[in-house]
């Protein structure tokens, strides 16, 4: 491990944190639910990220442990506060970035609740994989699991949620379907 100068080791950890602030923000959101419960995790984690800048080896694995970290904090706020399932008002249009037309709002709607229904690690796979675009190698390592239990988790999660919202597609969720690098 070799100690930069803060000012060279500050313009490293902004330059690897800019690209995906905004995408570990939403993530942030999503799994907490709450914008004051997000802010308070993404601070947390940033802090984290900071004392252990100097032992990441790769800066590709930046944004993969950050995603980590965000989990693991997450988790271990849950165990603490056992937080609320309730979705907070209006937090849809945060996840999504976004105003939504009041029909598209009530289709998030009903699509979070049944996201939120998930179990934890489904939840936290799908939204990783299809709203941040997370490689399924990287959730494998976020989740601390294997590539194959990634794929399904999200194979048996695409299942639960077709179920619950009607989609009645005879395509099939198979979990070679799912790539590891996309």
């Amino acid at each position: 491990m070799t100690v930069q100068p803060d000012s060279e080791r500050e313009r490293r950890f902004l330059q690897l944190l800019r690209p995906v602030h905004s995408r570990a923000e939403r993530f942030a959101m999503s799994i907490t639910q709450s914008r004051d419960d997000a802010r308070d995790l993404m601070q947390d984690a940033l802090v984290v990220m900071w004392q252990h800048f100097d032992d990441l080896r790769e800066q590709g694995a930046f944004r993969t442990y950050l995603f980590t970290v965000i989990s693991n904090l997450n988790k271990k706020r849950f165990r603490k506060y056992h937080r609320e399932t309730a979705f907070a008002e209006g937090a849809e249009d945060e996840i999504l970035g976004s105003e939504m037309p009041l029909d598209q709002r009530a289709d998030a709607t009903i699509v979070r609740e049944a996201i939120d229904a998930l179990p934890e690690k489904a939840r936290e796979a799908v939204i990783l994989y299809e709203v941040h675009d997370l490689p399924v190698a990287e959730i494998a390592q976020v989740q601390q699991c294997t590539v194959s239990a990634v794929k399904v988790r999200l194979m048996r999660a695409r299942r639960t949620l077709a179920k619950k919202l009607g989609v009645t597609d005879d395509t099939e969720f198979s979990p070679t379907q799912l790539s590891t690098t996309t």
